[in-house]
C-alpha cells in the first residue's frame, strides 16, 4: 500500500466509522471482497440514508479522498476500470439506500430510493398494471439508470422526455438538494438535468418520482425482409415519420456489401385497435417497398437477438439525410462492415451501429469519428458544451473527487 493510500484511508476511515459502524463501513481485505475492483478501493460505505451520503462527501474532501458510487448490477467497464484512482479511492454502496416510498397508480408515478433494484421497481408496477414510461430496463439500479440515461424515447414525438418528475441528489459539495413537482413552464431552467446522463459527475441520486404508463393493451410484432438495403432504409423511414409510429423499430443489416440483406422488426403496443391499424399500414408499406412477411415466431427472435455480442462496434447518432451516404462512406474509407443495425428512429434521424468486417485492419474510434464528423462541427459544438459543464462541475467539486473514473464522459461516438 503506498504511502499515499495509507494516508487517505487513515483520513477518510477514522471519522466515519463511528458513524456506520463497522458492518456497513468495510476496508483492507473486506472492502476488496465486497466489489471485484482493481486496484481494489481503500473503504466501503453503505448509507442508508442521504444524510450519511452528505457525511461520507464531507469527510473525502476533507482528505481529498476520491468516491466512487456504485449499486446493484453497477458495471465498471474495461475503460472506466483503468480510470480507477491509483492513488487510492473509497465506494460508497447504494444498496441500503432502497425502497419503494409510494406508488401513485391513478397520477401515474411512483417514488422510489436510488439503490433500488430496476426489477423490483418494475415488478412493484406491473401489479398495478404499469410500467415505467418510456423505458424496458430491468438491470441494475434506479440511480444507475439516471446517471446513465439522459432521457426516455417519446415514440409520438420522436424525441427524448424525461423519466422524472421530482429528484433528490447529494451534490458533489455535500449539500442534499430536492427538485420540485411543477409543470416545466412554471419552473424555468432545470438544473437538475445535469444529475442525467452525466455518470454521478454532479453528484449522487438518492431519490426519485418516475414516470409510469399504463401496460399496453395488446402488442404485435411484424417482421420483414428486403433484399434491397436501399428500400428497408425507406421503408423504416416511412413507418416511424407517418401514420401511427410503432413503440421499437429497428432495421438489422447483414453481410458484406455485395451479398448485403436487410431485415425489419417493428412492434406495436397499445390499444389493440390502433395496433392492428399500424400493423396493417405495415404490412402495406413492406408491400410497395418489396418487403417479405416473416413468420411471427422468427419476427420476435429478431427483436430479441444481439448482433453484437462480443463483437466490437462503432455508434453515433445520424440524419435520415446522410443515412445511405454514410454507409457508403463506410464500406469505401473504413474497410466495409458485416453487420449493422438501425434502431432508436426519430423523426430527423436515427442510431447507427457498425460492426466493421472485411478488413485486415481493424478500424480506429478516430476513423469512425472523423466520417461521422469530417468538419468538426459537431466536435466544436461538444466540446463547448463540456466544456461549460467542466465549469460547472469544478464549482461543485474542485478537487474532482467523485466519481472521477467515470467523468468527462467520452465523446458521443467511437468504439464501443
Amino acid at each position: 500500500m503506498s504511502q499515499e493510500h495509507r494516508l487517505l484511508s487513515r483520513l477518510v476511515w477514522s471519522p466515519l466509522v463511528s458513524t456506520f459502524g463497522r458492518r456497513r463501513a468495510l476496508r483492507g481485505k473486506e472492502a476488496a471482497a465486497a466489489v471485484d475492483m482493481k486496484p481494489s478501493p481503500m473503504a466501503v460505505f453503505c448509507p442508508e440514508d442521504p444524510s450519511e451520503i452528505s457525511i461520507v462527501l464531507e469527510s473525502a474532501r476533507a482528505a481529498k479522498a476520491p468516491m466512487i458510487c456504485l449499486g446493484t448490477g453497477s458495471r465498471i467497464t474495461p475503460d472506466l476500470r483503468v480510470r480507477l484512482p491509483k492513488q487510492g479511492y473509497a465506494i460508497i454502496d447504494l444498496k441500503g439506500l432502497s425502497g419503494i416510498d409510494e406508488l401513485n397508480s391513478d397520477s401515474l408515478w411512483i417514488s422510489v430510493l436510488a439503490g433500488t433494484p430496476m426489477k423490483t421497481v418494475v415488478a412493484a408496477a406491473r401489479k398495478h398494471d404499469l410500467r415505467l414510461a418510456g423505458t424496458e430496463a430491468e438491470e441494475g439500479t434506479v440511480g444507475g439508470w439516471l446517471s446513465a440515461s439522459a432521457g426516455i424515447d417519446d415514440c409520438i414525438l420522436g424525441v427524448h422526455q424525461s423519466p422524472i418528475l421530482s429528484i433528490e441528489a447529494v451534490l458533489a459539495t455535500g449539500n442534499l438538494v430536492h427538485s420540485v413537482s411543477a409543470p416545466r413552464a412554471a419552473t424555468g431552467p432545470d438544473p437538475f438535468s445535469l444529475l442525467l446522463g452525466t455518470w454521478g459527475g454532479f453528484g449522487i441520486i438518492t431519490r426519485a418520482t418516475l414516470k409510469l404508463e399504463p401496460l399496453p393493451e395488446r402488442k404485435l410484432i411484424a417482421g420483414f425482409s428486403f433484399s434491397s438495403l436501399s428500400k428497408a432504409i425507406d421503408f423504416i423511414k416511412v413507418i416511424v415519420t407517418r401514420f401511427l409510429p410503432p413503440r421499437r423499430a429497428t432495421l438489422f443489416i447483414d453481410g458484406q456489401s455485395s451479398k448485403r440483406k436487410a431485415r425489419v422488426v417493428v412492434a406495436y403496443e397499445g390499444q389493440q385497435q390502433i395496433n392492428r391499424a399500424g400493423q396493417k399500414f405495415a404490412f402495406s408499406q413492406a408491400e410497395i417497398f418489396s418487403g417479405q412477411p416473416a413468420e411471427h415466431g422468427k419476427a420476435r427472435q429478431w427483436l430479441t437477438s444481439d448482433p453484437f455480442k462480443d463483437r466490437k462496434f462503432f455508434s453515433s447518432g445520424i440524419a435520415w439525410s446522410k443515412l445511405a451516404g454514410f454507409l457508403r462512406a463506410v464500406d469505401a474509407q473504413l474497410g466495409g462492415f458485416d453487420k449493422a443495425v438501425i434502431d432508436h428512429p426519430g423523426l430527423t434521424g436515427c442510431l447507427l451501429r457498425v460492426a466493421p468486417g472485411n478488413s485486415e485492419t481493424t478500424p480506429r474510434h478516430e476513423d469512425w469519428d472523423n466520417l461521422v464528423d469530417p468538419d468538426n462541427s459537431l466536435r466544436n459544438a461538444l466540446d463547448s458544451s463540456r466544456s461549460w459543464l467542466i465549469r460547472v462541475r469544478s464549482q461543485l467539486d474542485p478537487d474532482g473527487l467523485i466519481n472521477p473514473h467515470a467523468w468527462p464522459p467520452p465523446w458521443p461516438g467511437g468504439e464501443c
